[in-house]
């Protein structure tokens, strides 16, 4: 099973989980978008969430505290210890670190936050915002959705940009946070929502990539940056060609070889609630992705999108395949500030 088994096997849990993620009723967060507020929710809906995919999945994760990830993450505004590599603050931008982010790869959230930095950035982060909606709005959950993304544009309304590691995240908000929530502001602060690779091409600020990285990358092209936010161009479009800024940031390390892929840009099969409604087909997909990278010669497979990363993780270690799984933030860590790729990977 890939990442959606794990979840279904936390299964009998979820209801309460989802009741605790957004922690008000339909009612209760419907009255909360009308009024463009933010979520009246207590305890944050991914600590709930993160437990229960993490005590099921046993080791290297049981007893590892999720309160210390957390912790982690929110001491991001004191951790500055990386200097800036270009004169001066280009602007004030606020991070957001996903809920899965924070709970189940923290580290990624932290390699984001050095390239910011090391870019010349004056970074934010908002410990109270960790879920942009799309659990829910995938399963359907429009009113619980609409709460996340009212507390979101409440939260962000007032700052420059905001980055994110997490391409179906910067796409579940530029796409729908308009439609959600009937703030004035959701529209604007959609539109300043970028994904990591985007945001940092666009503004043509990346600390020089001048660390070898001498390894086979293979690049996964997940859907939402594909086609939702047009990072890249799919294989269905007749559509001019668009740039693919992880690919042209990847390109620009010394010694690293993006692999070839038959079919470059095939959905992993994660897709959220459908990896656990359709677990089998899930599952299916996720090997032929493997099995395409592994005929492409990669040592390494790497993507936008740590959803479609653990994914495909589980899948490989459970078939015993000899890939290993980064986030492009982290390989574009190493190279530019060289961070221990396989040291920032810890705990596993």
């Amino acid at each position: 099973l890939g990442f959606g088994g794990t979840l279904a096997v936390a299964g009998a849990r979820m209801e309460s989980v989802f009741e605790s993620f957004s922690g008000v009723s339909q009612s209760e967060a419907e009255r909360a978008s009308a009024k463009g507020c933010g979520s009246p929710c207590g305890e944050d809906p991914s600590i709930e969430l993160g437990a229960a995919v993490l005590d099921m999945r046993g080791p290297p994760f049981r007893g590892f505290s999720l309160r210390l990830i957390i912790c982690s993450i929110a001491a991001i505004p004191r951790r500055l210890a990386v200097q800036p590599q270009f004169s001066g603050v280009h602007m004030r931008v606020a991070l957001f670190v996903p809920c899965y982010v924070d709970q189940l790869r923290p580290q990624v959230g932290l390699a984001t936050l050095d390239l910011l930095t090391a870019a010349g950035f004056e970074v934010d982060f908002q410990e109270e915002v960790v879920c942009c909606g799309q659990p829910f709005l995938t399963a359907g959950e429009t009113k619980r959705a609409a709460a996340l993304g009212a507390r979101f544009v409440d939260a962000f309304q007032h700052v420059e940009a905001i980055v994110t590691p997490s391409g179906s995240c910067a796409a579940t908000l530029r796409r729908h946070l308009e439609s959600l929530v009937a703030a004035p502001a959701a529209a604007s602060v959609a539109a300043k929502t970028f994904e990591l690779c985007e945001f940092i091409t666009k503004e043509a600020t990346c600390p020089p990539l001048s660390r070898p990285f001498p390894h086979r990358v293979g690049l996964h092209a997940s859907c939402h940056g594909l086609r939702e936010l047009g990072l890249g161009t799919p294989t269905e479009t007749r559509a001019a060609p668009r740039i693919d800024p992880a690919r042209e940031l990847l390109s620009q390390i010394p010694e690293l070889e993006i692999t070839s892929l038959d079919r470059r840009d095939e959905c992993c099969g994660f897709g959220g609630t459908f990896s656990v409604e359709e677990a089998a087909v899930s599952t299916r997909m996720g090997l032929d992705r493997l099995e395409d990278h592994g005929r492409g010669g990669a040592e390494i497979v790497t993507s936008t999108d740590v959803s479609c990363l653990l994914h495909l993780e589980g899948l490989s270690r459970r078939q015993t395949l000899p890939f290993e799984i980064f986030h492009i933030a982290e390989i574009l860590a190493a190279s530019a500030l060289g961070r221990d790729l396989r040291a920032s990977a810890e705990p596993r």
